[in-house]
């Protein structure tokens, strides 16, 4: 059994220094083992030095070769009242499991074979076989040195006595990196579309869009002719967006008549239109770009100074005037424009005075509806 033993730790050393060319956790380390004997094996507690080799296997598995040597005492005394000195070297086999494989700790179990010597002065050494079992804790203080701690329970075969260890220690690894913790747990988000439109509700903000409605990136309803409608309602999908639609998406016709009046100044016997009342002139084409179906007369008014000739014809030109910016400056159709200068004939007021000419002289754009319908698209 010895010899097997002996063979065995010559085996496990020659392995582990092969392992250590190649492998990547070769630890070489030393200990300060405190061994506590059973009262009836008459040796003095005492703490002692150990050395141990060992390699970590990339699965949980880990082999280990330690030598321990302490010297004690006996704890009775000879014929010469003398206490006894004894020198003690304890040569261990372990096999050790790693309980996580990874991380900054590294818990373990640890199950051995070993070979006790024990030598005490005056007398031949004695050799006995043992059996350990244990845990221990491996922390990494940087990418080449681990601190050990270890307890262990050992047996001795033969004596039947036994003696418990516990191991304070230091290693050296070869080949190691920077241990790398256990990766963190990845939680996959959990995807919740409340509206069922295929955007999730943390980025939707419209968060009760119909099933089957097509909705943009933000989880609102597409609305492809801009004019109002989601598309998902719009009975019109192509209407102009300058119209106004109804509910449905189709657009709405004029149904009465509107008259505006417009706010536009010549000079004394001008007909150009200053450049500062386009958008007066911008207001009609507005209103008209919303129906289709709307035509507008432009009406030109003067007060009643001057020839009515004169009057008559400098007011069809200002007419003319404001109905070419419509058509050129703000795209209306020329078949809805149409243009009449009334001159003196249609006063507002009787004119007494100069602010009663002032209102008499005018411009009115009257907007109309057209007879046929805008068919719905």
């Amino acid at each position: 059994m010895k010899s097997s033993l002996l063979k065995l730790a010559v085996a496990a050393t020659a392995f582990t220094a092969a392992a250590s060319a190649q492998a990547s956790d070769f630890e070489i380390g030393v200990g300060v083992p405190f061994y506590s004997f059973e009262n009836k094996a008459d040796l003095e507690d005492e703490a002692g030095v150990n050395l141990n080799i060992g390699y970590r296997f990339n699965q949980p598995f880990g082999i280990e070769l330690s030598g321990s040597y302490l010297q004690t005492e006996t704890s009775s005394t000879n014929i010469n009242n003398l206490a006894t000195d004894v020198d003690i070297t304890d040569i261990k086999l372990d096999g050790l499991w790693y309980l996580n494989n990874e991380g900054k700790v590294l818990p373990y179990t640890v199950i051995g074979l070993g070979l006790l010597n024990t030598k005490a002065d005056g007398f031949e050494s004695v050799e006995e076989e043992t059996v350990s079992f244990g845990m221990g804790l491996k922390a990494h203080l940087s990418s080449r040195f681990r601190a050990r701690v270890e307890g262990r329970f050992l047996h001795h075969l033969d004596s039947h006595l036994d003696n418990s260890i516990l191991t304070l220690g230091l290693g050296y690894v070869f080949g190691a990196s920077t241990p790398a913790a256990p990766a963190p747990k990845v939680v996959e988000p959990v995807f919740s579309d409340a509206d069922g439109d295929g955007v999730e509700d943390s980025v939707d903000r419209c968060s009760s869009t119909p099933a089957g409605a097509s909705v943009d990136a933000k989880g609102c309803a597409l609305d492809s002719d801009n004019d109002g409608v989601a598309d998902y309602l719009d009975n019109c999908p192509d209407t102009d967006s300058k119209l106004k639609v109804d509910a449905s998406g189709c657009p709405m016709v004029l149904t009465e008549d509107v008259s505006i009046d417009l706010d536009v100044k010549f000079a004394s016997g001008s007909d150009v239109v200053p450049s500062q009342y386009f958008s007066e002139i911008r207001g009609v084409a507005r209103f008209m770009e919303q129906y289709a179906n709307s035509q507008v007369t432009i009406e030109g008014h003067t007060d009643t100074s001057g020839s009515a000739a004169f009057n008559k014809s400098l007011s069809q030109k200002r007419a003319n005037a404001v109905a070419s910016v419509l058509t050129t400056q703000y795209g209306i159709d020329s078949s809805r424009v149409r243009a009449i200068g009334y001159g003196e004939e249609r006063p507002l007021v009787q004119e007494t005075t100069k602010a009663d000419q002032a209102l008499n002289r005018r411009v009115v754009a009257k907007v109309s509806a057209k007879k046929e319908v805008i068919q719905s698209k």
